[in-house]
């Protein structure tokens, strides 16, 4: 015995290794995958229902094959809280929900005035991440979700290409749970999230094609507003419409390609913008603050009548229309200002000031009786200049 004992002990190491090897191979074999146990949420939508939430889930399932499918299936569960719904719907579908892999939050109309609440549950208790975006609705989440599923496409991902090009057309970037957050928790307290409506007409049932095989209409079932929705405090007040927004995004860098629309001769025109250039300064003067835009906005050879019904080459815009272009933009411009000094906004006003010019200011807000009305005490300076080829 003691012979075989001092044979096997330099392979001690190794004979050790083969009996945890084989104490753990049958718990590994029976142990379930991860994406058996928990569920990958890729949105969530969240709706009040007089003392309860509802909420509604996309959840994606990798199936094996042998090609790799993806399939979105929709969950519904309502409670007393939220985290109560959540439990009900980890129950339905017998797996633990996570939320690492959600892009996207949208929350119903009745459920918005209890938004900060329901981020903060998502963000500390569930671990969402502040780059997910956060959409608003007209309609019910529940509603919104369930009719854009019925596409059998990638929600998350549909919402995502609007939210693209939006932040590239509409707005001067995503509308995010951490961009919330920054709005909330400013000096000013104003917050702004995206808006997405249902179209009213049902998407049409499927259709036979040629080959036999089964598609749906390319009518879209998501309604792309323009519209943004503005929060003061945590509940929502105002919902700029998309003349509001554009008047607003005259301030903004990175939306450069538009339309202009004018009146002239009774008829309404379209002018397009394919570039623009924005310089923005400061100052405060005797304790006046003054805010200077210098816009230079290139005008292409396009006029466009009717609401693009009718194409036109303009050779060169004469001075009336140049004057018609400019007072187009200043009326946009004091429009969406009027709007937001009702309001209480202007956080990235308030930010250049502080900024730029922060004893002067910080002396002009001491001056005020409440600090929300700092904006409808800033003189803007507008100055455009119309450029061409």
């Amino acid at each position: 015995m003691k012979q075989l004992l001092s044979r096997l002990k330099p392979y001690s190491i190794f004979i050790f290794f083969v009996f945890m090897l084989l104490l753990t191979f049958p718990q590994n074999l029976s142990k379930s995958s991860e994406s058996s146990r928990n569920a990958i949420i890729t949105t969530v939508g969240i709706d009040k229902k007089e003392e309860n939430y509802e909420l509604t889930l996309i959840s994606f399932t990798p199936t094996a094959g042998k090609e790799f499918v993806e399939v979105y299936d929709l969950i519904s569960s309502e409670g007393d809280s939220i985290s109560s719904a959540l439990k009900k719907a980890e129950l339905n579908l017998g797996r633990v929900i996570e939320f690492y892999h959600t892009e996207n939050l949208v929350i119903g109309k009745e459920a918005q005035d209890d938004i900060v609440e329901i981020l903060d549950y998502f963000v500390k208790d569930k671990t969402l991440a502040f780059s997910s975006v956060i959409v608003g609705t007209e309609n019910s989440a529940k509603e919104f979700l369930t009719k854009l599923h019925k596409q059998n496409d990638n929600p998350s991902a549909i919402i995502n290409e609007l939210m693209l090009h939006n932040s590239k057309s509409i707005y001067y970037r995503k509308p995010t749970i951490e961009d919330f957050f920054s709005g909330y928790y400013s000096p000013l307290k104003t917050s702004y999230i995206a808006d997405l409506g249902v179209n009213a007409e049902e998407e049409d049932e499927q259709s036979e094609s040629q080959s036999g095989e089964s598609s749906k209409s390319s009518r879209k079932i998501i309604k792309n507003t323009g519209e943004v929705r503005m929060f003061k405090d945590g509940k929502m007040v105002y919902k700029l419409s998309p003349d509001e927004v554009n008047g607003l995004n005259w301030f903004q860098d990175s939306i450069t390609n538009r339309y202009i629309k004018v009146e002239k001769d009774g008829k309404i025109k379209m002018y397009h913008m394919d570039n623009k250039a924005v310089d923005k300064k400061v100052e405060i003067k005797d304790n006046q603050p003054i805010f200077k835009l210098n816009l230079k906005i290139h005008i292409d050879k396009q006029e466009i009548q009717e609401f693009g019904r009718k194409h036109v080459e303009v050779k060169e815009l004469t001075n009336k229309e140049q004057d018609l272009i400019k007072e187009s933009i200043r009326n946009e411009i004091k429009q969406s200002i009027d709007k937001i000094i009702e309001f209480k906004g202007g956080n990235q006003v308030y930010e250049k000031f502080y900024r730029e010019e922060r004893i002067k200011f910080k002396k002009f807000l001491n001056s005020l009786e409440n600090i929300d009305d700092f904006l409808s005490k800033v003189i803007f300076e507008i100055k455009i200049d119309l450029l061409d080829d």
